[in-house]
């Protein structure tokens, strides 16, 4: 009896994919393939393509780049499930060799994460800081509710050399332009500190802040605890004992003391009696240290505008985390943990950078709530 082979099965093809149409909407899917995501932000292709004004111009579906997201904030873990992606979404996404359709099934989550993300190799600044950021952040979140036993206020009045203007508005043009950005107007409510200190002996140190209580501002101008280093990184001269975040918090309580309401002349409000807690804003202006603009230059980019980072995205390719964790940035962490009672448990919300093109500085600040 003759042999009549089996028929080969059908070839089928795959519907083509539907490409979002319109002027430049080509492009919009080929742009998500040159991004800067970085190399563990899960989030960041499907940020990039809701943000992006021509890909929702052509109607593009973000969500069939990304499929479902999953978080864990406690454990500092987040992790995105990548669905399963045609070899021509493929092609426009990844940077690596495309993952065949047939073998797509077989392939982990983890791999298909990696598939779909360029690598960022950070300078040595972002590198180093951004692991401070994060351990910052955590001693923020899980300190008790308490205060840290602070030096008594008469203490600091005695080693410095104190100076004090106010209350004016703001007047300073570097100052007056962050104002703009942030939609808030300046009130006749602004003290401008000044200490050197010791006061007994050569003075080493230099802090100079303005604050208003009433608007829960604290702008930290100048920083210097007197310490000096050699050429080898050898210290040479001892900082004096007291922290920024230690003499901030001085200058406002003295603030919010000297902002009291107006009431009976002949009564006293001790220290106990005042609230400290109104704190909004804590801003490092015209920031000169080398590792802190490092990291602001690599964050920024390009950008002029405030860019603004916070601290869901757990990723340390997050600029929130170097920035916290740099040398003007873990002040603020600090000031909020060792003071945690009197703020009432506040926290920062988010960071915002800025370089100011006409002046050429650069500028952060934390959010407070």
């Amino acid at each position: 009896m003759a042999f009549t082979p089996t028929p080969d099965p059908s070839q089928t093809t795959d519907s083509p994919i539907p490409e979002p149409t319109g002027q430049n909407c080509d492009a919009c899917s080929n742009d998500l393939g040159s991004s800067s995501c970085a190399a563990d932000d899960d989030e960041c292709l499907l940020t990039e393509c809701e943000a992006n004004e021509q890909c929702e111009t052509c109607g593009f579906d973000c969500s069939s780049i990304i499929g479902t997201l999953f978080r864990r904030r406690n454990g500092f873990i987040a992790r995105a499930i990548i669905s399963a992606r045609p070899r021509q979404m493929l092609k426009k996404l990844s940077r690596r060799n495309v993952i065949e359709p047939t073998s797509l099934a077989r392939v982990s989550d983890l791999d298909r994460i990696r598939s779909l993300r360029k690598r960022v190799e950070h300078k040595p600044a972002w590198k180093k800081f951004a692991p401070k950021g994060v351990k910052y952040y955590k001693m923020l979140q899980d300190k008790p509710l308490e205060d840290k036993v602070e030096p008594k206020m008469c203490e600091l009045d005695a080693y410095f050399d104190v100076s004090k203007t106010g209350p004016t508005a703001l007047r300073a043009r570097s100052k007056q332009a962050l104002f703009e950005k942030l939609g808030i107007a300046s009130t006749q409510s602004y003290y401008a500190f000044g200490a050197v200190g010791p006061k007994e002996g050569t003075s080493i140190a230099d802090f100079q802040e303005t604050i208003s209580a009433e608007q829960g501002i604290l702008f930290a101008n100048a920083n210097d605890r007197g310490e000096k280093k050699n050429g080898k990184g050898e210290v040479i001269q001892k900082p004096i004992p007291y922290q920024m975040s230690t003499v901030a918090w001085w200058m406002w309580k003295h603030t919010v003391m000297l902002s009291k309401p107006q009431g009976d002349p002949n009564s006293e409000m001790k220290e106990e009696d005042f609230d400290f807690s109104n704190f909004k804003y804590f801003f490092r202006v015209s920031i000169k240290n080398h590792d802190t603009l490092e990291i602001l230059e690599e964050a920024l980019g390009k950008s002029t505008a405030p860019k603004e980072f916070t601290p869901e995205d757990q990723s340390e390719d997050n600029g929130f985390w170097p920035l916290l964790g740099s040398p003007n940035g873990n002040g603020i962490a600090w000031f909020l943990a060792d003071h945690k009672k009197s703020l009432k448990g506040k926290t920062i919300v988010k960071l915002t950078a800025w370089f100011r093109e006409d002046a050429g500085e650069y500028h952060m600040w934390a959010t407070i709530n």
